[in-house]
């Protein structure tokens, strides 16, 4: 049987060739493969899959048999209220999203549980997001070396702060996208498609309003 160590590495490795398609897909646009679109899908629903596995084995490590459970403690020591086991109500976790009924305190359980999975995740897209953008650079034939190496450090400064995850700030981030995307039109399409997944794993909205981004919690 795989262990959850080793469905939270399939997870990892799942989303590092799905980010790597959709850049794929992102610099093609309309002519891309259909085979990588396929490819997408399936990646998509697996990752689904498995998480939803995770997320039951956490229920039953949570919950023990009952000819397992111990004898209630004594009202005067009985544990604090919470639940340090995953919680599903009403819902599951489905590809590229957390959907738990209504219950707000088990989604953040459930993120907190596949937290490792998510911060790994945006660790290889940013990587990947920082070799394509750092191509694009070299690419700008009007440019000179000094102002594509300012570029450069633009777009490190961009990654060091993503890479903070939920620590991060959205408003930082922001003006460090937009300030970059003055410079580099192409960075928007290529920050989409590569980073919005990524960032949304760990409860950051990445959205495009023309030529410029907006990140929110």
């Amino acid at each position: 049987m795989t262990t959850q160590a080793e469905l939270k590495r399939l997870i990892d490795r799942h989303w590092q060739r799905l980010q790597l398609l959709k850049e794929r897909q992102a610099l093609y646009g309309a002519s891309v493969d259909p085979q990588v679109v396929i490819e997408i899908e399936e990646i998509e629903a697996e990752v689904g899959r498995l998480e939803a596995e995770l997320a039951r084995r956490g229920d039953e490590a949570a919950s023990p048999a009952d000819d397992e459970l111990p004898d209630p403690p004594p009202p005067e020591t009985a544990p604090p209220a919470g639940n340090s086991g995953i919680i599903m109500s009403g819902g599951s976790i489905q590809a590229g999203q957390l959907a738990v009924g209504t219950n707000a305190r088990a989604v953040k359980t459930i993120y907190a549980a596949l937290s490792g999975g998510a911060e790994t995740g945006l660790e290889a897209a940013l990587a990947h997001w920082l070799k394509e953008i750092e191509a694009r650079i070299e690419t700008l034939a009007d440019v000179g070396a000094e102002e594509k190496a300012e570029l450069k450090e633009q777009a490190a400064r961009i990654q060091a702060e993503a890479a903070k995850g939920a620590a991060a700030n959205p408003a930082r981030l922001e003006r460090q996208l937009n300030a970059l995307a003055a410079m580099l039109p192409d960075v928007v399409a290529i920050t989409a498609a590569m980073l919005q997944t990524p960032l949304a794993g760990v409860g950051l909205a990445l959205k495009e309003s023309g030529d410029r981004f907006k990140v929110m919690r």
